[in-house]
């Protein structure tokens, strides 16, 4: 990997767990807010629920610190997989937020991958996307259509 990638997935990896841990603060407010004013068994489920959540999150964070592959094993052994899928299926999914999702055959990469609006209607299934991700995180390098970048800049991972 060069320098210039090493630095896009410390960035993708710090940008992941800021959000992580400000979602898990905000989860932990709500959690403490709603356990003050626990009157009622509609409250009691909603802090239950907040709490399952809350755990999740910590769980997360807990997994993007300390598991084997994380950052830290992409930046001692600087190695990235270099892959070309077939788009299997396009989805959109409308709704308060529209979701333009690109489905790809069977690997052990990359499953799915959010896109633009632009980008979801230039495609089509069986086109052939070129990834670049980190060995061990699997973080996103570099995703390509035809030699253009199809890169979603809401997409973190």
């Amino acid at each position: 990997m060069t320098a210039a990638e090493l630095t896009k997935a410390k960035r993708k990896y710090h940008r992941s767990l800021t959000l992580a841990i400000f979602v898990g603060i905000c989860f932990s407010f709500f959690c403490y807010a709603i356990h003050q004013n626990l009157d009622s068994t509609l409250m009691y489920i909603f802090f239950v629920a907040f709490i399952i959540c809350t755990i999740m999150i910590y769980i997360g964070i807990f997994k993007l610190l300390f598991s084997e592959n994380s950052i830290k094993q992409d930046l001692l052994h600087k190695n990235k997989i270099c892959v070309s899928l077939h788009i299997e299926k396009m989805q959109c999914a409308s709704g308060i937020d529209n979701d333009y999702r690109l489905f790809f055959e069977p690997n052990d990469y990359l499953h799915s991958y959010i896109v633009g609006v632009k980008t979801y209607h230039s495609l089509k299934e069986g086109d052939i996307i070129d990834i670049e991700i980190t060995e061990f995180g699997k973080w996103i390098l570099s995703i390509k259509h035809n030699d253009t970048s199809i890169e979603y800049k809401g997409y973190i991972k």
